[in-house]
């Protein structure tokens, strides 16, 4: 944990803020750290395993092209 938040959350929305000031070039865009991260956090409270969740659904079950016809996953029709 970091701050309150998962380890990997607090890189991926510290990455995310260093490439918006790298784009904007702006020191101000560093203050958007502050609400992301109540927002990383506000989640966090809730489950505290949210991302390891999210990580495993898409890493092990990405989603097909017909995954609205069949109401799921199918890999053969």
């Amino acid at each position: 944990m970091m701050l309150g938040i998962p380890y990997a959350l607090f890189v991926v929305e510290f990455c995310l803020v260093v490439l918006i000031f790298i784009n904007t070039k702006n020191l101000l865009m560093f203050l958007l750290l502050i609400p992301i991260h109540g927002i990383a956090y506000a989640l966090t409270v809730r489950d505290n395993r949210f991302v390891d969740i999210i990580l495993v659904r898409f890493g092990k079950c990405p989603v097909t092209r017909n995954h609205r016809f069949w109401g799921g996953d199918s890999y053969k029709p």
